[in-house]
């Protein structure tokens, strides 16, 4: 996915849940990490609850939860409605 674009900042609750709820859809989510290096990782939205928390499945992916236990910021990336959507940045908490 491209680095650098510009992207509209949604603030309304419906549309954000909207969003998230794209991204746990058939097209999937993938993490990326904010220091922009790698390619982003797919990941599962396993419950969201918008505004609160997002639990991700990461288990198909050695070695991701160290990184995100050293607190790495990262974002929740993929495609909703034929655009590219982004999270804003997102550290992790233990659940």
């Amino acid at each position: 996915m491209p680095d650098q674009q510009e992207f509209e900042e949604v603030r309304a609750p419906q549309e954000i849940a909207r969003l998230l709820d794209c991204l746990s859809g058939p097209q999937g989510a993938a993490l990326a990490w904010e220091e922009g290096n790698g390619t982003p990782t797919p990941v599962l939205l396993m419950e969201i609850a918008p505004g609160e928390s997002i639990t991700l499945d990461i288990t198909a992916v050695e070695g991701l939860h160290r990184q995100l236990k050293q607190g790495k910021s990262f974002r929740l990336v993929g495609y909703c409605d034929g655009m590219i959507t982004r999270t804003p940045a997102i550290t992790a908490a233990d659940g």
